[in-house]
């Protein structure tokens, strides 16, 4: 999973093989995470009924995965919904899930440092960009940032932002109204 921070850069961290600063700089980037998540979601879902038939993952352990993957989905969903002040209602994130997701998105993390090594010269652009946005959603998940990770804090500045923004479309309302 991770390097030490002693052993990176200052102001970096290395995951499996990947140097990005700390905490990374697409942490906020929403829009990018959603994307990302929903082309994880897609992978599995289209991946994992041949790993089934293949006897590569159990039948419950790839509705697990989806199940959590979907979560995650939902989660940046009701982000970046509640930030641009829609009433989207909770997303019951538990301790259970969050781990569960910081070792699923840990083995993505593995996946994406392996094709990094592989890559002989400089990375592309798209898999630097996948690997940034799957550290990023990692880093948002990760217990050191408290309940529920990073997230949480998120999860609060959306509700404001969204408030902030319900507010200035009713004083919009109201001026246009005198």
């Amino acid at each position: 999973m991770t390097t030490p921070h002693a052993e990176a850069p200052q102001g970096f961290r290395i995951w499996s093989g990947i140097i990005c600063p700390e905490p990374p700089s697409a942490r906020y980037n929403h829009d990018d995470m959603l994307e990302q998540a929903k082309a994880m979601l897609a992978t599995r879902e289209r991946n994992f009924p041949m790993m089934v038939q293949r006897r590569e993952i159990s039948g419950d352990e790839a509705k697990r995965t989806l199940d959590l993957f979907g979560l995650i989905v939902a989660d940046l969903e009701w982000i970046i919904a509640t930030k641009d002040g829609k009433d989207a209602g909770p997303i019951p994130i538990t301790e259970a899930d969050r781990a569960a997701i910081c070792a699923e998105l840990d083995n993505s993390v593995d996946v994406l440092g392996a094709m990094f090594r592989e890559t002989r010269g400089p990375v592309s652009k798209k898999l630097s960009d996948q690997a940034h946005d799957v550290i990023a959603l990692r880093w948002n998940y990760d217990p050191e940032h408290g309940p529920i990770g990073a997230m949480g804090e998120m999860h609060r500045n959306a509700i404001l932002t969204g408030k902030c923004r319900h507010q200035a479309r009713l004083q919009q309302k109201r001026s246009d109204a005198s």
